[in-house]
C-alpha cells in the first residue's frame, strides 16, 4: 500500500511493497509544450552528490512503477526522491521530495 500527499509531494510506501503512480507533466521546451521526453524516478538516503543512488526507474507513460526488489533490501525510514525529465537538450528536475519506507511486519 502506498500514499502520496499531495501537498508536499511526499510518497509513503511499505517496505517490498509494489505500487504504480501517475505523474502528469507539462514539459516546456521554450514556449512549447511538448510530449516526447524522458523521465527517470531515482532514490536517495539524502540529498547530494556524495550519497549513492538506491533506485531508478524510467517512467513509462507517465507512470512511475516501483517493484518489490527495489525497497525489500532497504532500511525503514526516510528517503529522497526525484525525477529527471530530458527534452531535446533540456533537463529539468522535479525535486527532491520526502520517501517514507515503513517497516514491514514479515
Amino acid at each position: 500500500m502506498y500514499n502520496y500527499y499531495k501537498k508536499t509531494k511526499t510518497i509513503q510506501l511499505t517496505r517490498g511493497d509494489t505500487m504504480q503512480m501517475g505523474f502528469n507533466f507539462t514539459v516546456m521546451v521554450g514556449s512549447t509544450a511538448v510530449t516526447d521526453y524522458k523521465a527517470v524516478w531515482h532514490l536517495k538516503k539524502n540529498t547530494g552528490l556524495r550519497y549513492p543512488l538506491l533506485a531508478q526507474a524510467p517512467l513509462k507513460d507517465g507512470v512511475l512503477s516501483i517493484t518489490h526488489e527495489m525497497t525489500a533490501g532497504l532500511e525503514a525510514g526516510q528517503y529522497w526522491y526525484d525525477i529527471e525529465i530530458t527534452a531535446g537538450d533540456q533537463v529539468m528536475t522535479y525535486g527532491p521530495y520526502p520517501f517514507l519506507l515503513e517497516p514491514d511486519v514479515g
